[in-house]
């Protein structure tokens, strides 16, 4: 049998070598940990001091603090070339800080509407993340589809008066896109439901709220024209619209409020879009009246003159309203037109505005020297407002057979 000191003598130096080795690996380990942490806290701290960054026409990112805006940036870079992971961050976002820098991407850049946010992830690991990025099928082939429409829009724009343009961008959109009602659940963080992009809007011409909206913005984009999308509820109900700025002056406006399909009964063309501009450039407190943005503070509040006023389709009150009709019904009468707009300073009744309506036909008919443009007594009157008197009125000639009415009565029609 070895003694204790044979052992020792032995065996004493491998296993010291043994044991030292142990110690060196544990010691890297918990000092590459510690380098770790320190490089984290370090990469947390500066984050967290860096103030956030103000950029124009990025309304949302100009809200997020500035980790939300390293991790907006990350995934718009790698959305833009189809990653389908973004760059590594050397922090770890709160789920609160993915959630709103993944919004603000979404509103501010409405050509990433490929993006499937609710299919994105985020990655963490100890010190470190990254979201793992999902897409629609065949995004790059969609966004050439969205692109063209953009383009075939933008041809036959006006561009030599920006007011022009921005009101002619809403027709046109009204124009292309049919709308379904917006979430029932009155979840105002609802983005990307069903039909709720601009490819929805401009490409299947399908869309609730937000995909009006974000077409929109992605229209005046393309014309220079300073668009930013809200977002917030109409009664208790998500919804968008969007705040455009005109001549340094920032009015809001909703396409999907103002489209108003015309009656089937009206004319033989049943798909013909009827002209309705009650939510076109509004100040924010007329907007407001059934509009509530989720954060009104951002949302400047100035004074505008909506589509009515700048256009000569205003009447301040009711007693200024049969003057307005008549000549508008007078112009309609020489040109051929068979539309008016008006709009009134107060709320009318509908039997009120089929009052004037014929007191101001007849006015017209008597004055009209042209025998075979004479109107029909009975029009048909439209609103998409309960809280203004904004208005359109289709009107029917005596000769045009076409057009005559399947019913005696004018109808409202509320968009809502």
């Amino acid at each position: 049998m070895m003694t204790v000191k044979e052992l020792l003598s032995n065996y004493g130096k491998p296993v010291g070598m043994i044991a030292g080795c142990l110690a060196l690996c544990f010691g890297m380990y918990y000092g590459a940990d510690l380098l770790a942490q320190n490089k984290f806290r370090q990469a947390v701290t500066s984050a967290d001091s860096q103030k956030a960054e103000t950029r124009v026409d990025a309304c949302c990112f100009n809200t997020l603090t500035a980790k939300e805006q390293m991790l907006y940036d990350a995934v718009v870079k790698a959305a833009k070339t189809y990653e389908t992971q973004t760059a590594i961050l050397s922090f770890v976002p709160s789920e609160a800080e993915y959630r709103n820098a993944m919004r603000a991407v979404l509103l501010d850049n409405p050509n990433l509407f490929y993006i499937i946010s609710e299919q994105c992830t985020l990655i963490t690991s100890k010190y470190t993340a990254a979201v793992e990025l999902s897409y629609c099928e065949l995004p790059e082939a969609r966004l050439v589809q969205l692109s063209g429409a953009v383009d075939k829009i933008i041809a036959r724009l006006p561009k030599e008066d920006t007011w022009q343009t921005a009101f002619a961008l809403h027709d046109a959109l009204a124009a292309k896109c049919s709308y379904i009602k917006d979430d029932d659940s009155g979840d105002v963080n609802a983005l990307q439901n069903d039909r709720s992009t601009a490819y929805d809007a401009l490409v299947l011409g399908y869309a609730d709220g937000y995909g009006y909206a974000l077409a929109y913005q992605l229209l005046c984009d393309a014309c220079n024209i300073p668009c930013e999308t809200v977002t917030g509820t109409v009664d208790g109900v998500a919804h968008a619209w969007n705040a455009v700025t005109l001549d340094d002056t920032v009015g809001y406006t909703d396409v999907m409020w103002d489209d108003v399909p015309l009656d089937q009964n009206d004319v033989s063309d049943p798909d013909r879009i009827v002209p309705f501009h009650g939510y076109a450039f509004l100040s924010y407190d007329e907007m407001t009246m059934d509009h509530l943005p989720d954060e009104p503070s951002l949302w400047k509040q100035e004074d505008t003159q909506n589509y009515y006023e700048r256009n000569g389709y205003y009447a301040n009150n009711a007693e200024a309203l049969p003057a307005l009709m008549e000549t508008l019904i007078m112009h309609a009468c020489r040109t051929g037109e068979d539309i008016i707009e008006f709009a009134v300073g107060e709320m009318l009744s509908i039997s009120a505005l089929e009052e004037y309506l014929h007191e101001a036909v007849t006015a017209a008919n008597l004055a009209c020297e042209n025998a075979a443009m004479r109107l029909r007594t009975v029009n048909r009157i439209y609103l998409a407002s309960d809280v203004r008197c904004a208005v359109t009125v289709r009107l029917f000639y005596e000769e045009d057979s076409a057009l005559t009415l399947q019913t005696a009565d004018g109808e409202s029609n509320n968009n809502e």
